[in-house]
């Protein structure tokens, strides 16, 4: 029943509507004794109505998935309704992964706004480091390799003066 995601009575209210036909065999339980088990044709299982089924989650796989959805730049609004958790648990969650690191991926709606005003739009951290490259190389391409902004600045500068 719990790959399947229902109670027991449900089963036997589909058997009752004739939508599954049990059938009984002996199979041995974990500790070996014989016992009398329900058997389903897995055919009529699969016709079913899906369940959604209660999966027993461990504190470290919501951790864990929460902080994957922090890493990709969901708000804690988000982070509730996908691992449906309480607020105030994904908040103390949040606050662990900005400690654990992940402050370091974050940036602050405002700096975003700036940063989209000179760069363009990007999602995520990753994506405004991979703009950043991409103009660092179209500079590159014109001025030649540079170490810093300084440099940078030189350079254009030199471009200016010819």
């Amino acid at each position: 029943m719990d790959l399947l995601g229902c109670s027991v009575q449900t089963l036997r209210n589909h058997e009752y509507r004739g939508k599954l036909h049990v059938q009984f065999a002996m199979r041995a339980d974990p500790q070996g004794v014989l016992r009398r088990t329900a058997v389903y044709n897995p055919k009529e299982l699969a016709n079913l109505p899906k369940y959604a089924a209660s999966v027993i989650r461990s504190p470290g796989e919501i951790t864990a998935r929460s902080f994957e959805l922090f890493r990709e730049g969901k708000s804690i609004l988000d982070v509730v309704l996908i691992v449906r958790e309480e607020t105030s648990k994904v908040r103390a969650l949040y606050e662990e992964w900005l400690d654990a690191g992940g402050s370091n991926l974050v940036i602050a709606p405002e700096a975003q706004e700036a940063l989209q005003e000179l760069w363009g739009p990007f999602a995520s951290v990753a994506e405004l480091v991979d703009l950043n490259t991409k103009v660092k190389t179209a500079i590159e391409s014109v001025i030649g390799p540079c170490a810093g902004i300084d440099e940078i600045v030189a350079g254009i500068r030199k471009l200016g003066d010819r």
